[in-house]
């Protein structure tokens, strides 16, 4: 990704991590924090790529639908932590 001139989002949270190194369940606040802190990051995003996956539980919702509101049309997140199977979502021209 980085060779394409991506960058990870580093945000300023305490560590979640749980057993054996894997992310562990979040509170719904530090969820809201989350969110808060990514908001404007995913609003100029051409590309979201998540992947927040918990071992044993449903991934936490990263991007809300305000966010993807924000993001220009052509814009497109990849969730790869949705189930089993990869979901593509294109923001559809307004």
């Amino acid at each position: 990704m980085q060779s394409l001139g991506a960058a990870f989002v580093e945000l300023e949270l305490e560590t979640q991590e749980g057993d054996g190194g894997y992310a562990k369940e979040q509170t719904e606040d530090f969820l809201v924090r989350q969110r808060a802190l990514i908001s404007k990051e995913v609003a100029l995003a051409d590309v979201v790529i998540t992947t927040a996956a918990i071992p044993g539980r449903q991934a936490p919702v990263l991007v809300t639908d305000d966010m993807v509101k924000q993001m220009a049309a052509g814009s497109v997140i990849v969730d790869l932590a949705a189930g089993v199977r990869w979901e593509l979502h294109a923001i559809e021209a307004r």
